[in-house]
């Protein structure tokens, strides 16, 4: 069941990034561009979190919370692809 769900969230991701792509050639021009120091106080946080996503095997995050089972491997893929949903829908609707 893990290997199941894992392509399950793994294709929402890469159905994510492409359509993100995809829409953001849609988009308007900027008509107003961010100062550094604004535009470093949410990319710096940003930047962390693709760190901690990258390297997981760091002390504190590599703890196991839940146990691994049916239900949670079932339960995180279907959150994973009612987000993907929500998300696109968002997109859309901005």
């Amino acid at each position: 069941m893990a290997t199941i769900s894992g392509f399950v969230i793994l294709g929402c991701w890469i159905i994510f990034v492409a359509y993100w792509i995809i829409t953001a050639f849609r988009q308007k021009k900027t008509a107003e561009h961010q100062s550094l120091p604004s535009a470093l106080a949410h990319r710096i946080p940003v930047a962390l979190g693709w760190f901690l996503l990258i390297y997981p095997a760091l002390p504190p995050l590599n703890r196991v919370l839940i146990p691994h089972t049916y239900w949670t491997w079932t339960a995180g893929a279907t959150v994973c692809v009612f987000g993907l949903f929500v998300t696109i829908w968002a997109r859309w609707t901005l």
